[in-house]
């Protein structure tokens, strides 16, 4: 049973005050076993990681730390007056407790770098505020304290795992180059990836993903088809030196992440695998309490025939989702589909006449705009890439953002890079700023929105000059246009009539069919 300390410390010697601060501080460690959160019935909850450690958040609604216990979501109950008491004597709103020697002593305020929001929650406690310590920008140490929550949610991982199959194993940080090169990762994969030699002038990879480990791992073990499906999951350190690593612990170089493979006799258990990791996922995260959405997603560098990613709304998100209200659509942006547009303009007057004019040093859509008084959404914007072997146009609105993944599915190609400059003088005649698709000397794919534009401006395949009242069809022939663009607030539901919204969103999760991609490689 757990008794509670004296509350009152009045009349006592100081000898005896400090002997009831640390018969207090105990009686925090006993709350903090029994039942992992001390609310306060204002709207104040205290999570406690240590009792020499609490943070004070205002939530609302139920704490992380109970649901990464697994614990129904909603307001939690039974817990008594006095510890209630303790949290709302405590413990204000955004600062921290710090242990010294057992007693409790005020810190500083929640780093603001680290001041963010996830799912409605304040992120101070998804990132332990002053229980970790920067140690270069994306790197930090950690307190045992502040590995506790880390445990907790190990601990629903595992179990989730565990019960579709799975086999913990634990695959080494530092890597042979061979095994990349034997991918063309190696040669793929940019900066964001640490290189290195050991001591034998041997290259090394620091470990910002494990496929080619576990299937190389896979390929030697493996010796029937017997012993098919096989599930193996870890959850282990990957190292990825990020461009802009932000917010603390949220995106960092160095971190922990749970990465599983399955493997499977044929595309039948390879969907089986799928929806038992998908379902496990949602488990998941139902039990951490994170308000997620499932959203279509690309499967990013190493391919693969379908992906989802699992994602959670935070005004701090890098990621944006297009959603539809009317039918339940959504992808991350990069993904999105946009709705087929109709052309409700008529048909073009032969009185649009087209013309040549001046833009002497104008290179950019909006230099082009300010000098002709038009605006980017009346402009053809025209893109030279190289497709594999292969130089295309790709025509969007100049107002939209291409989809470089989209373009890659449209073409069937393996490689898409944009055009080196003699590229782009080759097939247009004129210096980078000035192509069109009027005369162009290559294969051109047309975005739809361009399809429907009315006299339009677009470059004349000269220099320093740009040409107006430029139809489609009438001007330049295609025999189809495609969905080329990057999706925006506003457009076209895919799937049905209505419109879609955009929202900034953090990833927690992905999982994504790869195919025989890598396991080819073994044979």
């Amino acid at each position: 049973m757990i008794r509670r300390p004296p509350r009152s410390t009045q009349g006592v010697s100081s000898a005896a005050s400090d002997v009831y601060k640390r018969q207090e501080t105990d009686y925090a460690r006993q709350c903090f076993r029994e039942y992992h959160m001390l609310p306060d019935a204002t709207g104040h909850f205290a999570a406690l990681y240590r009792p020499t450690h609490m943070i004070g958040l205002e939530l609302g609604i139920s704490v992380a730390s109970i649901a990464l216990r697994g614990e129904p979501t909603g307001s939690p109950t039974g817990f008594r007056s006095d510890v209630v008491a303790v949290a709302k004597r405590d413990l204000k709103k955004g600062e921290i407790l710090d242990g010294e020697g057992g007693h409790m002593v005020w810190g500083k305020q929640i780093p603001a770098n680290r001041s963010l929001t996830l799912g409605g929650l304040p992120l101070g406690l998804a990132s332990h505020a002053a229980l970790t310590k920067d140690v270069r920008a994306g790197k930090f140490l950690s307190w045992d304290d502040a590995a506790i929550d880390t445990k907790d949610q190990a601990v629903i991982i595992r179990r989730e795992m565990d019960a579709i199959g799975g086999q913990e194993i634990t695959m080494p940080v530092v890597h042979p180059a061979e095994i990349w090169q034997q991918t063309g990762r190696w040669y793929e994969v940019g900066s964001e990836m640490s290189r290195f030699q050991d001591k034998n002038d041997r290259d090394m990879v620091l470990a910002m993903t494990h496929e080619e480990v576990v299937a190389d791992l896979v390929s030697r073990e493996i010796k029937s088809y017997k012993q098919l499906p096989q599930l193996v999951y870890q959850i282990q350190t990957k190292f990825r030196d990020e461009y802009r690593p932000r917010f603390g612990v949220l995106r960092s170089r160095e971190f922990q992440m749970k990465d599983a493979y399955s493997f499977d006799l044929d595309t039948a258990g390879l969907d089986r695998s799928y929806q038992a990791m998908y379902d496990a996922y949602c488990r998941i995260f139902q039990r951490c309490g994170l308000p997620y959405q499932v959203v279509e997603a690309e499967s990013g560098p190493i391919g693969g025939s379908a992906s989802h990613e699992f994602m959670v709304p935070s005004d701090n998100g890098e990621d944006q989702v297009l959603h539809c209200e009317s039918c339940g659509y959504a992808a991350n942006r990069e993904r999105a589909e946009v709705g087929k547009i109709s052309d409700k303009s008529g048909p073009t007057s032969e009185d649009d006449l087209m013309e040549t004019v001046d833009t002497p040093g104008t290179k950019t859509i909006d230099q082009v705009c300010e000098l002709l008084g038009c605006t980017s959404d009346q402009m053809i914007k025209t893109l030279i890439y190289r497709a594999d072997d292969r130089t295309i146009a790709v025509l969007v609105r100049g107002d939209h953002e291409a989809n470089e993944s989209k373009i890659t599915r449209a073409l069937d190609a393996e490689k898409l890079t944009l055009a080196e400059e003699s590229t782009i003088r080759e097939v247009t005649g004129a210096p980078v700023g000035f192509a069109g698709p009027i005369g162009i000397q290559c294969e051109v794919i047309v975005d739809q929105s361009v399809g429907v534009m009315k006299n339009a401006v677009t470059g004349a395949n000269q220099e320093n000059a740009h040409l107006r009242g430029v139809n489609p069809v009438r001007d330049f022939a295609f025999t189809q246009t495609m969905d080329l663009r990057f999706a925006e607030a506003g457009d076209l539901c895919p799937r049905c009539s209505g419109t879609m919204d955009m929202q900034q969103c953090i990833e927690v999760g992905h999982v994504f069919k790869l195919g025989t991609k890598l396991s080819l490689i073994h044979i």
